[in-house]
């Protein structure tokens, strides 16, 4: 998400690991775009050099970003609280 508070389009590939539910999240809003080749990961960057072309994304993705900050905000309680107990 700290790619995307920087303005960044998200391209990924299909291996998510432990960051499922965040690329289901995006992927849901189209806020993000999967690639399964170096092919298509070539013909995206060269796609979405057009800034007309990622906007779309982009913008969703912020949409994305502020409908999870309560999570990111009591995640972040939760992780202070434990610091604070150790």
């Amino acid at each position: 998400f700290e790619a995307i508070q920087l303005g960044s389009m998200i391209l990924h590939g299909p291996d998510l690991g432990n960051f499922q539910d965040s690329y289901e999240r995006l992927a849901a809003g189209r806020a993000a775009l999967q690639v399964d080749s170096p092919e298509a990961l070539a013909s995206a960057v060269l796609e979405m050099q057009d800034p007309s072309a990622r906007a779309p994304y982009i913008e969703a993705a912020n949409r994305v970003v502020m409908e999870s900050q309560s999570t990111l905000d009591e995640t972040e309680k939760l992780v202070l609280e434990t610091l604070a107990r150790t």
